[in-house]
């Protein structure tokens, strides 16, 4: 099976496999994708006809990309934003990375047309190839906490669309989001309040390390979703084990990608990296797991008042799920920092130019303390 990182072509490429997601997704023949309950969309024969074959596809050699991530390589110490763009830029918008260690073939592609080709065929129980060193963890080293079940970062097949069909009507009920907004209001009040604190006299800029303080607002408003708690992250007395996690998870996604995504021979011998990771993992685990059984100890003392948090909807469903999935939730809180970052820098970069709209201009001068 291959790895399909949506990408874009000018070309067509016969590939035996078709297209995997950001998220990889299964690839499937075109036969197989005929034998699905999801209707197939026939391609174009002209078009089938005259693409190119798989192998035909661009994209590095194993021995290059070996020495490329190693020292003195171009994508040594390169992030995963830069990663692809140094590759896109090497070899066009659809290229292949073949697959190190054990690995599947990786085939990324920019085109949005090549999106809905594989989403309205990839069938009715699509496989994402994710974090393997997430699966690995739950299901490999610590099955007594997670007793089988990966969660929906890593779970397949059926197994992965019984879990959405058992989380769905809480996660995604607008009644639920309805009643949670009031407060999430709050935290988001608090943390511009917090900013504006640090903000420098005359020059509006802001002491602080920016990201780090996202971090606390992104944590403070998924805690509270998940187990209808707060954790005092934009206060003066913030909750100790509230930034451990943080610490760690930043940790998290810097050895993830060392880890997941560059090549690491880590499934056939586990370096001392790799042992530190897996004691990353353990000390997200063990501080999620205390807020969950905490939260679950004060549920049984309340006895049967009217579910608030996800947990404790979940919990009234299935324990086990319920646990996993908050801790996916708590885990992914701050997975969401980068894209507020830019979502930050982007707003700023339109007060630069909303001058050709003077009435937007003033009211985002308001919203950000800068009038």
């Amino acid at each position: 099976m291959i790895q399909f990182y949506l990408l874009t072509s000018r070309e067509t490429y016969n590939i035996d496999t078709i297209f995997q997601n950001y998220y990889c997704l299964q690839v499937l023949t075109r036969e197989d994708i005929k034998s699905v309950s999801m209707p197939y969309v026939e391609q174009n024969d002209t078009e089938w006809s005259e693409a190119l074959s798989y192998n035909s596809l661009p994209g590095p050699s194993r021995l290059r990309l070996i020495k490329e991530v190693l020292p003195g390589g171009k994508y040594h110490n390169a992030n995963m934003m830069e990663f692809n763009r140094l590759l896109r830029e090497t070899y066009g918008d659809i290229y292949r990375v073949k697959g190190l260690f054990g690995r599947e073939d990786t085939v990324f592609t920019y085109n949005p047309h090549d999106f809905e080709i594989m989403f309205r065929n990839e069938g009715i129980w699509p496989h994402r190839v994710g974090l393997q060193t997430f699966n690995y963890y739950r299901k490999k080293k610590r099955p007594e906490v997670f007793h089988g079940i990966g969660g929906l970062v890593s779970e397949q097949g059926k197994i992965w669309g019984d879990i959405r069909s058992k989380v769905n009507p809480i996660m995604m009920k607008v009644k639920s989001i309805r009643e949670s907004l009031p407060q999430i209001d709050v935290i988001a009040q608090e943390f511009t309040k917090r900013l504006e604190s640090m903000r420098v006299t005359g020059d509006n800029h802001i002491e602080c390390d920016f990201l780090e303080e996202v971090q606390k607002w992104a944590f403070e408003s998924v805690s509270f979703l998940a187990l209808n708690k707060r954790m005092g992250l934009l206060g003066d007395n913030p909750d100790q084990k509230a930034l451990n996690l943080a610490h760690n998870m930043a940790l998290f996604f810097q050895l993830s990608y060392e880890y997941d995504v560059k090549p690491s021979v880590w499934p056939y011998l586990q370096t001392p990296g790799f042992k530190n990771f897996l004691a990353v993992y353990d000390n997200i685990t063990d501080i999620c797991l205390s807020y969950v059984e905490e939260e679950m100890h004060n549920l049984e003392n309340c006895g049967n008042q009217e579910a608030k948090g996800v947990l404790e909807k979940l919990l009234k469903i299935d324990k086990q799920i319920a646990l996993v999935m908050v801790m996916d939730m708590l885990m992914a809180g701050i997975d969401t920092v980068d894209l507020d970052e830019r979502t930050y820098y982007s707003n700023c970069f339109t007060l630069k130019i909303s001058h050709l709209n003077d009435p937007i201009r003033k009211v985002e001068l308001n919203v950000y303390g800068l009038n």
